[in-house]
Order: structure tokens, then C-alpha cells, then sequence
């Protein structure tokens, strides 16, 4: 990802250049197959994670146990 696709998002808007590449510089480059796990439910959340490509699926079990799906995200910002 390059610093003027990172300062198009609405997340890092009003970000100065150095400190979008100090992010960058932060950054790892991680690839999913489909369907895999990203994070799984009550795990620590201490990661920051920005769709380069693809759509990912938030889902949550319920009291009942069956999986709900939240939304469905996408790299356009959907």
C-alpha cells in the first residue's frame, strides 16, 4: 500500500505525511485465503487491520449459538 492510497481513507484523514508513514513503516503485509479467520471473537484487541483487496464477513455467535453475520466489509470502504 503507498502513502496516497493510505491518506485517501476516511480512518487517516487529517494524518500528516510522516506520521502515514510511520504507520507504513508499522505495517505488515498479511494475506488470508477465503473463508480463513482474521480474528476470532474475544481475542485482545491490539491490532489495527486495513483491507488492501477483497471483503471480509464480521460475525458473532449468539446466546443461542448460532453465527450472525454483522456486516460485510469491503476494500472500497463499504
Amino acid at each position: 500500500m503507498d502513502l496516497r492510497a493510505l491518506g485517501l481513507s476516511p480512518l487517516l484523514v487529517g494524518l500528516r505525511n510522516e506520521e502515514i508513514e510511520a504507520l507504513l513503516g508499522a505495517a505488515q503485509l498479511k494475506v488470508y485465503r477465503d473463508g480463513a479467520p482474521i480474528v476470532a471473537e474475544g481475542t485482545p484487541g491490539d491490532t489495527m487491520y486495513m483491507l488492501k483487496a477483497g471483503a471480509v464477513v464480521v460475525e458473532k455467535k449468539s446466546s443461542e449459538g448460532h453465527i450472525v453475520e454483522l456486516a460485510m466489509l469491503d476494500a472500497q470502504g463499504d
